[in-house]
């Protein structure tokens, strides 16, 4: 059952960190003036008692609980099918005083409103030179980067993460093009993450050019750790279908 909801507001202004699960009822929208971490963990939805009132729409409830809790600086929204509303991306972008951590799980892409809204949110945690922070911050130390789905992640980041992380184990990211290698600097072809044990990525492949595709598979075989690889080709370069996947 519920924590109740006199008591919650009794004490809201002790609560720091706040986890929702799927029972929702507009009496828990409160005000909590110190909450840093929020976290939305619905497994499904909507979900009520029985006799209770059906739940208000996901959007609006979110929206209206980000709107009294301005100092959120962690933000998670788990099972987040479909894509949150642009309204709900809009609340974020604009509530939020100072926003450090997003984290969202199983979200529809699908939707290009809510995505051009979710991504200039996220402008918001990460800023306009966000990838150049990356870089120059955790490059060092990385171990693990999961950018698959991220549309704005290129090649030639995947490139920069490739020959800049010399203690990265796993990398996922959306796609990798043969001509970016071919057309690199010798210091980008060498890839230095010989410690990489699970590496997923698309590989588009350079027609023009059938020696590209001899670079990428060299700098394949030297990770020698490698213990999980899935690769695809041609998802940029092949008209024809999405190409073949490897799985290692």
């Amino acid at each position: 059952m519920p924590v109740d909801v006199s008591i919650l507001k009794e004490h809201a202004q002790f609560v720091h960190t706040l986890t929702y699960l799927t029972t929702i009822s507009q009496d828990y929208t409160i005000h909590f003036p110190a909450l840093t971490n929020l976290s939305f963990e619905f497994l499904s939805w909507p979900t009520t008692f029985h006799d209770t009132v059906p739940p208000p729409d996901r959007n609006d409830y979110l929206a209206s609980i980000i709107r009294l809790c301005p100092r959120i600086q962690n933000l998670t929204l788990t099972n987040a099918v479909h894509c949150p509303s642009v309204q709900l991306w809009e609340t974020i972008l604009s509530t939020l005083e100072n926003p450090r951590r997003l984290a969202v799980t199983r979200m529809d892409p699908t939707d290009n409103p809510s995505m051009q809204a979710f991504w200039k949110a996220c402008s918001r945690y990460l800023s306009e030179l966000s990838f150049g922070r990356l870089q120059e911050r955790h490059f060092a130390t990385l171990s693990i980067l999961d950018l698959n789905g991220c549309a704005l992640f290129t090649s030639e980041m995947v490139l920069s993460v490739l020959s800049g992380c010399p203690l990265l184990e796993d990398l996922s990211a959306p796609y990798l093009t043969a001509s970016d290698l071919r057309q690199s600097e010798p210091a980008r072809r060498a890839w230095i993450c010989f410690g990489l044990t699970r590496l997923k990525v698309y590989i588009a492949r350079d027609r023009e050019h059938p020696d590209a595709d001899q670079l990428v598979f060299e700098q394949l075989s030297k990770l020698v750790q490698l213990e999980e690889l899935d690769i695809g080709d041609d998802t940029l370069a092949n008209d024809e279908g999405s190409g073949d996947k490897l799985d290692a």
